[in-house]
């Protein structure tokens, strides 16, 4: 089974798909859930479709290749957001730098 999580961190963020599976037994009260992290390729906004289709269960195939095709322009656009108010923050360092040292001279 496959879903997409976000996470909000700093100024950014991150949409990323985990992988899940159950392993132990309902009856004896030891199943468990484990989850594992897809890898994004870097420098991409997007995940490789095949690996997503390839881990998705067969009734999940369409509303996966739905929601990642939703996702792309969204991380793309925060990608250029996040990259902004870098910028922004930077100027706003250094401009209080500048304040303090003609305040000091």
């Amino acid at each position: 089974i496959l879903y997409a999580r976000p996470r909000a961190r700093d100024n950014t963020l991150a949409i990323n798909w985990f992988e899940v599976r159950w392993y132990g037994a309902n009856s004896s009260k030891t199943r468990r859930m484990e989850k594992k992290v897809i890898i994004k390729p870097k420098n991409k906004h997007g995940y490789n479709m095949d690996t997503l289709l390839k881990r998705a269960q067969y009734w999940e195939v369409d509303m996966v290749t739905n929601i990642e095709e939703e996702l792309l322009p969204i991380r793309t656009e925060v990608s250029f957001i996040a990259k902004a108010i870098g910028q922004l923050n930077h100027i706003e360092n250094t401009c209080r730098l500048v304040r303090f040292d003609q305040l000091n001279v």
